[in-house]
């Protein structure tokens, strides 16, 4: 791209959910967009997604178990979610019913709609080329262009060299830093310098740099991710393939979590994705997931994701041995003790009789078991040795109402917004659906960037 001198309304920095978003929704309503992405194919790790758009029922509901949030997101989150699925429909995509048993899996009063993420982004990116705008693969933004204490474009590298693209409105979309494996161990801890990518292999914090070159701050809490647990080891390289077949948002959430010593590490009924912070931050990063054929049957059956979503049913035991993995099935608890101990995991009979002692007889548990509190007593009975997988960052850049990237001081860097991953603070101790952040606070800068525009 020869694109010295060109000027655009709004220069997006990374095609993903949140950046597609914003550059069809600003070009749509008469604004000249830029997009520039630094992968090869736009769509990010939303196309890696089922496409599943979950919505607090109110932002009190979110706010109740996830304290350390920011509000202005609970906020967004619930009140923004119509409008989101409003603009998803506008665009000719299909959106599924509301599926209402979604608190099943979540754990608070939720609804989940899905959409063919897959026909989206593409449908993105016609709306904005039809309007006159590009995007444009394999770019590069080595900085951002500073005028008058305004950000107004940035310096972009690809094939044909190095080029500026001014801009009234530029926007960091770049999906957070999940990975780069120095600011995984700076935020997230020594194990998670070589965790699994569980999303894009592109999104190494690049907003994160961009944003602080210019005087942007992060959130005061950077040590928290969205992700799986998932089989180890694996034979092959993460793939598309393997997002849904080797997740365990049910498995992992029914069964017990064990560490080597046959301790159970974490309440596994709060939420997949806690789990996975929990494995992260267990001995070497791994831990041993053990449940029985009522708890296999229940997942192969599928739970709300998979009925929303359209999902194959999947058997993840035997998909977790296909892989590569450590799974194996035995008729009794005791006999997967020892198929177990070659791993180096001991006491896991003596762990699941204690625990279904304890359900029945009433005993307070440590750590509790809040929900799901099955006995595991049904043969055949299964282990899978795990690990977490990242999919993307909680903490990032901090941003006003309006999706303006802030300094320390609380006042808007001019010209500069960050949506999606490249935000932080909507989710600490719980987790509301990464594709809803990235189209509502999209849509937001969006509708910034186009009052900006009409008050020139």
């Amino acid at each position: 791209m020869t694109a010295d001198g060109f000027d655009v309304d709004l220069l997006v920095v990374g095609a993903g959910m949140a950046g597609m978003t914003a550059a069809a929704y600003a070009a749509g309503h008469g604004a000249s967009v830029l997009v520039v992405e630094k992968a090869a194919e736009i769509g990010g790790s939303a196309l890696l997604s089922g496409g599943g758009l979950l919505r607090p029922q109110s932002a009190a509901d979110l706010m109740a178990i996830n304290p350390s949030g920011d509000p202005k997101f609970a906020t967004m989150l619930s009140e923004d979610y119509d409008g989101a699925i409003e603009w998803i429909a506008s665009t000719g995509v299909a959106v599924t019913d509301v599926d209402t048993s979604i608190p099943a899996v979540m754990g608070y009063p939720s609804a989940l709609r899905g959409f063919d993420i897959g026909a989206y982004i593409p449908r993105c990116r016609a709306i904005v080329e039809s309007a006159g705008g590009h995007v444009v693969p394999l770019t590069d933004v080595e900085e951002l262009l500073v005028a008058d204490g305004r950000v107004v474009g940035a310096r972009l590298r690809d094939r044909d060299g190095v080029s500026d693209v001014r801009a009234r409105w530029t926007l960091l979309a770049t999906g957070g830093f999940h990975n780069n494996p120095e600011l995984r161990a700076r935020y997230l801890g020594g194990n998670a310098k070589t965790m699994l990518v569980r999303g894009n292999q592109v999104s190494d914090g690049a907003g994160l740099r961009l944003a602080l070159s210019v005087g942007g701050t992060t959130t005061p809490l950077m040590n928290r991710f969205y992700g799986h647990t998932v089989p180890w080891p694996l034979d092959h390289e993460f793939v598309k393939a393997d997002y849904v077949r080797l997740a365990q948002h049910y498995l992992s959430t029914h069964s017990v979590i064990l560490d080597k010593s046959g301790h159970r590490i974490v309440d596994e009924s709060l939420g997949y994705y806690r789990n996975s912070q929990a494995v992260l931050a267990n001995d070497d990063g791994r831990a041993l997931l053990v449940g029985d054929q009522r708890v296999r049957e229940a997942d192969m059956a599928g739970g709300a994701p998979e009925r929303t979503l359209g999902y194959e049913r999947l058997d993840r035991i035997t998909e977790a041995a296909k892989a590569g993995g450590h799974a194996i099935e035995a008729p009794t608890v005791e006999e997967l003790d020892e198929l177990v101990r070659p791993w180096g995991y001991h006491g896991v009979a003596a762990a699941v009789a204690a625990f279904n002692s304890q359900l029945q007889s009433g005993t307070e548990l440590d750590p509790p078991r809040s929900r799901n509190r099955d006995a595991i007593d049904r043969g055949p009975f299964f282990a899978i040795e795990i690990q977490p997988a990242i999919t993307n960052t909680w903490g990032g850049l901090q941003v006003n109402e309006r999706m303006q990237v802030v300094r320390s001081d609380g006042e808007p860097v001019p010209g500069l917004l960050a949506t999606g991953a490249d935000l932080g603070g909507a989710f600490h101790e719980k987790y509301c659906s990464g594709l809803n952040l990235a189209c509502t606070s999209g849509l937001r800068a969006a509708k910034l960037a186009l009052d900006g525009l009409r008050q020139e």
